[in-house]
């Protein structure tokens, strides 16, 4: 709980100051075109949340081309939220559709992600600590081919990774994140922007014993035979967001690429340790968004997306959110944002 409450207090100093930093310009000539931003008033909403979040690893074998993919038994989350001037909060404590752990087994985790959408900048952090997880498949690498079909439970292997990024939007003027993301704004009009900025991400997994099975390990090389893997890379990102609306409706997408410096350390089963020299890494990030933006109901789904791609093992993760919401006015004035989802 200490972590939490450290995470949290973070989270608002960092929007507190990035908001200052936005309203320095609320007083300049066009800080908006109002002909594409619809801003709401600051007055409060509330909806409901189902928040589907997932975080798979593979070990990838290069040689042979097989990949090996684990996967937490985690379950749907689902509760109410509030926002109010530039903070929101989700509060989703009810969970539902978690698999037989008979089956696929249990998993622990401490799962926080934190998005602040401001007017000129988005900033994300994530922190992550998982124990306990499964895999029910070996395919080709980058294939739906199946070499093998069969559930094996890991409670052992641990997995923990934290991670953020920080971007600035070129044309803030027109285009508005909030409008998908925390449903504060609504775009009138379809615009789009280039973005760019910095990331950091750590991942480490380790296990009691090998991350391969006995019974795969004559598919896989023995030089992948890890207990244990610590990934840290940092770098650059930049990529392109585009809004396309139809009267109350809107549809995002985006995709955005980031180059790393990467560093890497494996610890073999019979505890020989290896260290990769750095090199470079590639992040994938995807966000999109569907949904309805009225002056006092809105609904949509929401996709936040991230695939870390290193020489020999992955980590992707993210969140999948439906919802439904109800403002208490349908006055606008110009105001900024943030969201802070758990």
């Amino acid at each position: 709980m200490r972590i939490l409450f450290i995470i949290i207090i973070v989270s608002i100093v960092i929007a507190f100051n990035l908001n200052a930093q936005d309203s320095i310009s609320k007083n300049k000539k066009n800080y908006i075109d109002e002909r594409y931003i619809e801003k709401y008033k600051n007055i409060p909403a509330v909806y409901l949340s189902e928040y589907n979040k997932y975080n798979y690893f593979s070990i990838v074998d290069l040689d042979s081309g097989l990949t090996l993919k684990y996967k937490p038994n985690v379950a749907l989350s689902i509760g109410p939220g509030f926002g109010y001037k530039w903070f929101g909060i989700d509060l989703s404590f009810f969970s539902v559709g978690r698999k037989s752990e008979s089956i696929y087994g249990k998993t622990q985790k401490f799962d926080i992600q934190t998005h602040l959408y401001l007017k000129r900048f988005i900033a994300d952090f994530v922190f992550q600590s998982y124990q306990g997880f499964y895999h029910d498949t070996l395919k080709l690498k980058d294939s739906t081919q199946i070499i093998l079909q069969h559930t094996t439970i890991r409670p052992d292997i641990r997995m923990a990774s934290i991670g953020g990024t920080i971007m600035y939007f070129t044309n803030y003027k027109k285009f508005s994140f909030k409008s998908t993301f925390s449903q504060t704004e609504f775009q009138k009009k379809s615009a789009g922007t280039w973005a760019f900025g910095l990331n950091f991400h750590y991942f480490g997994i380790t296990g009691d014993s090998s991350l391969i099975n006995q019974s795969y390990k004559a598919y896989f090389d023995s030089s992948t035979y890890y207990k244990s893997i610590y990934t840290s890379n940092w770098g650059i990102i930049g990529g392109y967001f585009h809004t396309f609306t139809l009267h109350r409706w809107f549809t995002t997408l985006s995709l955005l690429v980031g180059f790393n410096g990467k560093k890497e350390l494996f610890t073999l089963e019979d505890d020989i340790v290896q260290r990769d020299t750095i090199n470079l890494s590639t992040k994938l990030e995807l966000r999109l968004g569907l949904g309805y933006n009225a002056n006092r109901v809105y609904f949509g789904i929401n996709f936040v997306g991230d695939s870390f791609i290193y020489s020999k093992s992955t980590q992707e993760y993210g969140t999948v959110r439906l919802y439904l919401g109800y403002r208490f006015s349908p006055k606008l004035i110009k105001n900024e944002t943030s969201k802070i989802n758990f």
